[in-house]
């Protein structure tokens, strides 16, 4: 069920054409590959997984592209109040 949503997402990101930016990718890659203490740990890994950087790349591209998606629909549908709204609230309810 749940490949069947992300693949609707996809295909609703492909008809808008929704798609992250390079840099976002780029920068999504380099705090992956950031998490492991050297190359090979990374190469190991990607080997654990049978998948190589550019497969990576695309499943990164992928999960950002969808990110993207719910990000839209979401911030279309949600009003956010204004800073005079958010601070009445916060001071209402600060020691709550």
């Amino acid at each position: 069920m749940r490949a069947i949503k992300y693949k609707t997402i996809l295909d609703e990101a492909e008809k808008r054409k929704i798609t992250p930016s390079k840099r976002k990718l780029e920068e999504a890659y380099k705090d992956i590959k950031s998490r492991f203490k050297t190359p090979e740990e990374f190469e190991a890994e990607l080997k654990r997984q049978n998948i190589n950087e550019e497969q990576l790349k695309e499943r990164l591209k992928k999960q950002l592209t969808v990110m993207e998606v719910i990000d839209k629909n979401v911030k279309s549908k949600v009003k956010m109040p204004s800073d005079e709204k958010a601070q009445k609230y916060y001071n209402e309810n600060e020691d709550k």
